[in-house]
């Protein structure tokens, strides 16, 4: 029982070694025989693109799905000879005879179970070039976006754990990715019992990053399959022994290699693997040698270090945990200024509705000031992404926060709502999910106000110099560039270039809410960011951008910006159920017992009755809810 643990302890252990090397290969240019006697797609160059599967008894049938897969090479390794039968093109096949022909040093002593054999695939795939592998069995076929939902490029954005920024609390020795597979009581096999009852994620040891490195071993799950943690399964079951003996370890040689040989050793001497099990490593890194694979040197674990006091930091504070399932859209709330005593209302109000809902601002969650019972409590999870005071500035740049989301990479996602902390937004009345939708569009023409300021023309021409100067090679930002001509183009009657329309005080937009959905996400992101460094006013910058993109406005019965009679101080005159949003209602007054009534009788009795019928007489309870 024991060596079929190790053996699928090693295998597991070799297929990380091979992630991590490949992500950093250099590798010579020597074939081995085995070459001439595999079966290629072609006489082309290999993809760099590896499919890795292994079978007993496999057919050809089982693998065919594979074969066809665009821009991937596919390898077979058999525990027998070559099937016969086996068409000579399309896919690779390492039986028996050509997995000895290959002379690697591992194939001696390595145990002869499949999984065990992939690890010559491995090898070999390397050999002619592989830079990527994907590791899987031919029962498994992929899912939705199949190999397109893994990263191949070198930095991704993304929420990261274990950043370096709080001295409140240990550093993290577990982290439990299974609570961002669906739910949160998920773990993985192996996952040592002592640490289960009390640990958690977080929230405080999250930061969003907006460049990082790729990850160099990426694990997806079975769809529908209940048993998700088989990939871990027989992992040595003194889990939590080792989990203790690799937190205080440490390697001081500055090869990488020579630490995997060290760390093996020492797993032998404290009983974690077998006699012999450390020889399989040093096999391995002497085949990775001798085909001409470099081993990285080692990084520095510290560069993901968050900032919170400069603008455009690359990683900041954040948390994201996944709890409702009754809706495929975001809402994003944002403040020009912290926080103080309104978070519990508007969680109460919209939270249960969608499906994650992300506070954005300059503000963190241990400042939260209830007022002794005035407001209510935080709710938990919170979800937010930090912005510093110089970042978000007054809310000038408040568009910058979907930007910050985007850097999620959330996936299932219709669409997402942006909203300013002050508006109310009756989300049962619908829009149209798949296009671009601001209560008012370009409704302010005038060149005066907001372009007479530094955030105006003076960042409009800033912005066009990022464009055309200091990105003017860089192909992600020049996609944008060119969006956002062709969006001119279709969308307006104009003769300008992109740059004079750029730089056009032609006006301004109010920006309260609106909502971009998911296909446009990434262009409405990639703008945003050259506008966040130049500087540009949120209401021009959303401006600008809808100038380039087709959008729905709503009839002007269905929202209020309270320039009517009365101003700010009627909104309770003229708030109803039937509009989408009215702008502003300032909660923070909320704390006169007078206005709270006012918003008691008006905004909660027509939640209420909207989104759970009634006469709206349990409006006041969801105040303490």
């Amino acid at each position: 029982m024991k060596e079929n643990i190790m053996s699928i302890f090693m295998a597991l252990l070799f297929l990380a070694v091979v992630f991590v090397c490949i992500y950093n290969y250099k590798i010579g240019s020597r074939w081995r025989l085995a070459m001439n006697l595999s079966t290629k797609k072609s006489d082309l160059t290999l993809s760099s693109k590896w499919i890795v599967v292994s079978c007993r008894n496999c057919s050809y049938e089982e693998i065919k799905y594979w074969a066809n897969v665009s821009g991937w090479e596919v390898l077979v390794v058999g525990a027998t000879k070559v099937p016969k039968g086996w068409p000579r093109s399309g896919v690779h096949f390492l039986g028996v005879d050509e997995q000895e022909s290959l002379g690697y040093r591992i194939s001696k002593n390595l145990p002869h179970t499949a999984n065990s054999l992939k690890n010559i695939g491995y090898l070999y795939a390397i050999e002619q070039g592989a830079e990527w592998i994907y590791d899987t069995d031919s029962s498994i076929l992929p899912y939705g976006l199949g190999l397109e939902q893994f990263d191949y490029t070198d930095e991704v954005s993304g929420d990261r754990f274990g950043c370096n920024h709080t001295e409140r609390f240990s550093r993290p020795i577990l982290f439990n990715p299974y609570r961002f597979f669906g739910k949160d009581h998920m773990w993985p096999r192996g996952f040592p019992l002592k640490y289960l009852q009390d640990h958690t994620n977080g929230p405080d040891r999250y930061c969003l990053c907006h460049k990082m490195r790729t990850a160099a071993v990426q694990h997806g799950l079975i769809h529908g399959n209940s048993d998700t943690d088989a990939i871990y399964r027989g992992i040595y079951i003194d889990t939590g022994r080792i989990v203790e003996f690799l937190d205080k370890w440490e390697c001081v040689q500055e090869e990488i290699s020579v630490c995997m040989i060290l760390l093996a050793e020492e797993f032998r001497n404290g009983g974690f693997w077998n006699n012999g099990d450390d020889e399989l490593v040093k096999d391995w890194i002497h085949d990775l040698k001798s085909i001409g694979y470099q081993f990285p040197t080692r990084g520095n674990h510290t560069e993901y270090t968050v900032c919170e006091d400069i603008r455009g930091a690359n990683c900041r504070r954040a948390n994201v945990e996944f709890e409702a399932e009754t809706s495929i859209t975001v809402l994003v709330i944002t403040s020009n200024y912290p926080w103080n005593r309104t978070i519990g209302v508007l969680q109460r109000m919209y939270q249960p509705f969608f499906g994650l809902t992300i506070f954005c601002g300059p503000w963190f969650p241990e400042k939260y000031d209830d007022g002794a019972g005035e407001f209510p409590k935080m709710l938990h999870p919170f979800n937010y992404i930090h912005l510093t005071p110089t970042e978000m500035n007054k809310g000038y740049a408040a568009y910058y926060c979907l930007a910050k989301v985007k850097e999620l990479r959330l996936t299932n996602v219709l669409g997402y709502y942006v909203m300013a902390d002050d508006a109310t937004f009756n989300f049962w009345n619908g829009i149209k999910p798949h296009r671009v939708m601001h209560p008012s569009g370009n409704l302010h023409h005038k060149a005066d106000g907001w372009w007479n300021r530094p955030n105006g023309m003076e960042a409009a021409l800033a912005a066009r110099e990022l464009f055309e100067q200091k990105y003017k090679f860089d192909p992600s930002v020049q996609a944008i560039w060119q969006q956002f001509e062709r969006g001119l183009k279709l969308n307006n009657e104009t003769t300008g270039n992109v740059s004079h329309v750029l730089t056009t005080a032609d006006g301004w937009c109010v920006s309260d809410l609106y909502y971009i959905p998911s296909t446009g996400l990434d262009y409405y992101a990639g703008l945003m960011e050259v506008f966040f460094e130049a500087n540009l006013f949120h209401e021009i910058a959303i401006s600008k951008y809808l100038r380039s993109v087709p959008h729905e406005r709503l009839n002007r019965s269905q929202f209020d910006h309270l320039y009517g009679p009365g101003g700010r101080s009627a909104w309770y005159k003229n708030y109803n159920g039937n509009l989408v949003m009215i702008h502003p209602i300032k909660l923070s007054f909320l704390g006169d017992v007078k206005q709270r009534k006012l918003f008691c009788d008006s905004v909660l009795v027509a939640f209420s009755q909207n989104l759970f019928g009634g006469d709206g007489n349990n409006a006041t309870s969801e105040w303490n809810g």
